[in-house]
């Protein structure tokens, strides 16, 4: 049951309305004399609504007493005064109550007065509670975004920069006040020192809730290091949330894997024995210019090649050789070799009359490969015709 306080020096006018309030089930919980009275008894009783007269006894009249209340309580106020003149609607609008009855009244009034008040107050505090949980939700968005590991910032769609948490500070050297909007910020961040028009341009009209792919983009810090970075873009209603992600460490990483695999392959290449290597798919990564002699195949052919193409030149047809028993060894396999023994890791063997030295003997030797953590990545064969070898041996 709600419950109202009445602030009227008039004791028959408030009997009056403690009749009508409690028929229309309202709690009538007592009646002010005076302003300050009012304001003593909405902080000991705790109404839910307060009707007041303007004009009362003593040194604070209703509209200051109101105004104290609604400060201090936040409780609607609906004004019941005989009073209409412009001065008093002026002092009473200022402190925007929930109505306003004019004296006398008849019950009809003060229920439809009252009921639209405690309405108007329902809808006041959803709006409010709405209001919060937008205000809560933000305040949390700031916290994850400036609390980010992940550099980010959020601009408007103008370009202009609403938030730039620290990671974003460390990645760049420039911190928000910096920077005077977007374009100023990619402009500063460009490496060739050209204005940021172009990347703005490709960000700022992401459609609502959809991501921009990343780019791959080079940024030139306030410090004047070059470093590497994923450009992300997310389009919301109002803005842009962009975030940098530093990719710099795995780029060299991959620059240096690139440079270590190229260096490998003209090793491979340059060796004097004829040698190819196979990745853990059994596909051939390398085929060095000695085997392309030997064997009369250009890498070219072969490269990417697999289901055992590189077995064809000497075997003519496409089976397990002493590359693939390094990997997984097989009795049958190994019968067709002179030989096969194991020398710490590797496999040692001796072919007899192959297509591509016949009547010849060749050497051959295979072992696996691995990375730097240990793990298996592929194998490699070399052979060498050992046939002037064996000859001068057995004379």
């Amino acid at each position: 049951m709600s419950k109202i306080l009445l602030a009227d020096d008039d004791f028959s006018i408030g009997m009056e309305i403690e009749e009508m309030l409690t028929a229309l089930g309202y709690d009538f919980v007592g009646q002010a004399g005076s302003g300050r009275q009012a304001v003593q008894m909405a902080r000991d009783l705790r109404p839910d609504m307060v009707l007041m007269d303007i004009v009362m006894p003593g040194e604070m009249n209703g509209v200051e007493a109101a105004e104290k209340i609604k400060a201090e309580l936040g409780l609607p106020i609906v004004f019941v005064s005989g009073y209409g003149d412009v001065e008093y609607i002026e002092a009473v609008k200022q402190i925007e109550p929930f109505g306003y009855i004019m004296k006398p009244f008849y019950e009809e009034e003060i229920r439809a007065a009252v009921e639209i008040a405690f309405y108007k107050r329902k809808m006041e505090l959803k709006l409010k509670e709405a209001n919060d949980r937008v205000k809560q939700h933000q305040e949390m968005l700031t916290v994850v975004i400036h609390k980010s590991p992940v550099p980010i910032a959020v601009a408007g769609l103008d370009g202009s920069i609403l938030s730039f948490n620290e990671a974003l500070v460390s990645l760049t050297g420039y911190r928000q006040e910096e920077v005077k909007d977007f374009e100023d910020l990619a402009a500063k961040l460009n490496p060739d020192e050209k204005d940021g028009t172009l990347l703005w341009e490709k960000i700022g009209w992401v459609p609502v809730e959809e991501t921009k792919d990343a780019y791959a983009l080079m940024i030139r810090g306030k410090d004047g290091a070059i470093k590497n970075v994923d450009f992300h873009a997310a389009r919301f209603e109002d803005g842009v949330i962009i975030q940098m992600v530093d990719v710099t460490a795995r780029k060299r990483a991959e620059q240096a894997l690139k440079t270590s695999e190229r260096q490998m392959a003209q090793i491979i290449d340059f060796l004097p024995d004829a040698t190819f290597v196979i990745d853990n798919e059994g596909r051939v990564v390398a085929w060095n210019r000695a085997i392309e002699r030997m064997s009369g195949v250009k890498a070219e052919e072969m490269l990417g090649k697999g289901n055992y193409e590189y077995a064809i030149p000497g075997f003519g047809e496409r089976r397990p050789i002493l590359i693939d028993l390094v990997r997984k060894w097989d009795n049958e396999i190994a019968k067709t070799y002179r030989y096969v023994k194991r020398e710490d890791e590797c496999l040692v063997s001796e072919t007899y009359d192959s297509l591509v030295k016949p009547g010849l003997i060749l050497w051959n030797k295979a072992s696996l490969i691995y990375d730097a953590e240990g793990k298996v990545i592929g194998a490699i064969e070399s052979i060498r015709d050992i046939s002037d070898r064996k000859v001068a041996a057995e004379g």
